[in-house]
């Protein structure tokens, strides 16, 4: 049961900038999971021979433990089959992060959005953007988040990178927009740095709306650790 007074006396407490930090907080014993699934999904991407459906297992092992224990807001269903697709995560809210929706803590983009896993051995291409992108028109979900090791391909307005934009910039009206996020390798390791999920989505949202470098718009843990 949710102690909806203290959790809005809590946070009414805190500034802006702590509040969100708090929501997505990862503690000690959580973190140490991570690191190993981390490591063994750096490890899948350098060794040449591993199978395709064993490099892909460890990013989604590593997708779905981050969101789970990213504040305990959101559940995760992996491998969804619709009449046409496979989605790799749908994640909607627990009771909790409704409860952060209804107070304005959190984006409503969060209500429900789909992750999509490519641990491929170069950059998410154009067509699997499209494809994604096709995938969230089908079910009007207004954010996916493209995680994969290397990234989307080219940089700002180029390939990949610049068809997310030109995406987001398809539609007139806010509430029509389709965001689409890159969450990569030098992300993961952020976490471990003591940026949390919300923020790197939040300044990568951001990034598109303002077409800016998302990381000047949060900022790092003092006790930042190298992986």
């Amino acid at each position: 049961m949710i102690n909806e007074d203290s959790i809005v006396e809590y946070f009414n407490s805190l500034n802006e900038e702590r509040r969100y930090g708090k929501i997505a907080e990862i503690n000690a014993e959580q973190m140490e999971q991570y690191e190993i699934l981390l490591e063994e999904f750096i490890e899948s991407n350098g060794e040449s021979g591993i199978k395709t459906v064993d490099k892909g297992d460890s990013l989604e092992k590593l997708v779905s433990y981050l969101l789970e224990i990213s504040g305990d807001i959101f559940t995760v269903e992996r491998n969804i089959k619709t009449n046409t697709n496979e989605i790799d995560q749908f994640i909607t809210l627990k009771p909790k992060g409704k409860f952060l929706l209804s107070h304005g803590y959190i984006d409503r983009r969060y209500e429900h959005f789909l992750g999509e896993c490519k641990n491929y051995s170069s950059c998410v291409s154009v067509t699997y953007v499209g494809k994604f992108y096709s995938l969230m028109v089908s079910g009007s979900i207004k954010l996916g988040i493209l995680f994969s090791y290397y990234g989307l391909s080219g940089r700002k307005w180029a390939c990949s990178s610049g068809l997310v934009r030109k995406l987001y910039m398809s539609k007139e009206n806010n509430d029509e927009k389709y965001v689409i996020i890159d969450f990569n390798l030098n992300d993961f390791k952020s976490i471990i740095n003591g940026v949390n999920f919300l923020e790197i989505v939040d300044g990568k949202i951001k990034e598109i709306m303002l077409d800016t470098d998302y990381s000047k718009l949060i900022t790092t843990h003092p006790a930042e650790k190298q992986l």
